[in-house]
Order: structure tokens, then sequence, then C-alpha cells
């Protein structure tokens, strides 16, 4: 944008009082102004920033729940999404173009891109596809008008993908801390016991500071401990598992909860 009408930053007044404040009485402060620099931005680049952002969300939504001894994902899932994501916006952008409705096709891409979505989740990410596949469109007709309008629509529904995935991990992660809680009393008893042992045997002498430092310093020797016991053909564990699993007995389980606020440090 060549001529940019709004001001390219943003005066604020500090107005404070008092003898040590006296140097920033009616000071001010100038920042860069948001509005400016995001519609300086060119239409094109920013339909493409956008794009590059919502291909990050459907890798992080098209991931599978984790599960006790789930790996974390490996680089190709990423670089698959990132295939799949392309391919399925290039179509989209052709289909519409060769007459499909716009609201058509976002049913199609529900069946295709996000099947195994949460379906909340699934409205709001193929809503938001939709409207920045036809500001592209738009902006590649010279449409810039519209095509900025598509993307308000767009923005207006960001935050509540955001949310939505936020609350389908949170979901997620208390059903894995259950299933941590169930397993402390049935298949990993012997862990939860020899975690207790650690808590005392390398407990600092000053007591152990917060249960994140104790679960960083524990969770290697309780994984190892794993390792070597006879339950390890029975449950597969990795270092995230232990870490959040003893995580979540020094928190809830009353047990192991009650010996680490006794060694915690005062």
């Amino acid at each position: 944008m060549s001529n940019n009408p709004l001001p390219a930053t943003t005066s604020i007044s500090e107005k404070k009082e008092g003898e040590y404040n006296q140097h920033l009485t009616n000071r001010n402060l100038i920042i860069p102004d948001h509005y400016h620099q995001i519609s300086s931005i060119p239409l094109e680049d920013y339909i493409e920033k956008l794009k590059r952002t919502l291909c990050e969300t459907y890798f992080h939504i098209s991931q599978k729940p984790p599960s006790i001894g789930s790996s974390p994902s490996k680089k190709n899932e990423e670089e698959l999404a990132n295939v799949l994501f392309h391919q399925e916006y290039a179509s989209a952008k052709r289909k519409i173009l060769s007459g499909t409705p716009a609201s058509d096709y976002q049913e199609t891409l529900e069946l295709d891109l996000c099947e195994k979505i949460d379906d909340k989740i699934s409205m709001f990410f193929s809503t938001s596809f939709i409207w920045l596949v036809c500001s592209d469109l738009l902006a590649q007709e010279g449409l810039r008008d519209q095509s900025w309008a598509a993307l308000v629509e767009f923005a207006s529904l960001e935050t509540r993908l955001e949310d939505a995935c936020i609350a389908e991990e949170k979901r997620w992660e208390k059903l894995l801390q259950q299933e941590y809680g169930r397993l402390a009393n049935q298949n990993l008893r012997h862990l939860k016991y020899r975690l207790i042992d650690l808590l005392y045997e390398d407990c600092p002498d000053n007591g152990w500071p917060s249960v994140k430092v104790a679960a960083y310093k524990l969770h290697e020797k309780v994984l190892q401990f794993h390792e070597q016991s006879d339950q390890r053909s029975v449950i597969k564990l990795n270092e995230s598992d232990i870490q959040r699993m003893i995580t979540n007995w020094m928190n809830k389980n009353k047990e192991v909860n009650d010996i680490f606020k006794k060694l915690k440090k005062l």
C-alpha cells in the first residue's frame, strides 16, 4: 500500500505522579502502530502468511490424541500434513473457480481433510479454510476490497478456532491424567513406590522446591527402573510419559502427594 493513511506510530502519554516518577510525567511513548503494520503488508503476502498459519493449525489438529507409550510427532508427519493441506488448498481453488459453490466444497473438505477431527474444530477450520481460499481467488481477479472483506470473515473465526483447539487439548490431557491415576493403583504400582523411594533418596538438603523440579530430576531414574522391570513388556512408556505421570502422582495421588508435601521446601 503506497499511500497508507494510517499513522506509522502510536503515541501514548504517561502521566505518573510522585516524587520518584517525575521524569516520566507527561512523557510520550512512541510505539509502532499495529494497524499500520498490518495494512502495509501487500494483500497477496498477507494471504500467504495466513495460509502458512492455517497449515500449521492443520498439522496440530490432525494429530492423534496422545496416549501412553505414543512417540512424539515425527518430521515426516508434519511434512505429510503440509502436503495434504496444500493439495486440498489447490483443489479448492480449482473447483471453486470452475463453478463449484464454496459452501458445497466445504462439505467435501470436512469429509476429506477433517474426517477424524473433532466436529467443532472441523467446522471452524473448514470455514476459515474456505474464507481464505475465497480471499485468494478474489485477489487474483483484482477484487481487492472483496478479498479484504473475506479476510475479515476469516479473522472473526481465528479466536474461536484457537479456543476450540485449546479445549480439545485440555480434554486429551485430562483423559491421559486419569489413565495415569488408574495405572498408579494397578499396573504401575512398582513405579509409584520407586518414585517415593527416590523422593526420599534424592531429596535436596533444603527440600524439594517444586513438583516440576522433582519430576525433571527423577523421571530418568524412574524410566530406567521401568525398563529393567517385568512390566516393560506389558506397558510401553517413553520419557514424556514418565515425566507427565510422576508429575500427576505428586500432585494428585494422595500417597505420593502426602510424601512430597512432607519433603517440600518450606
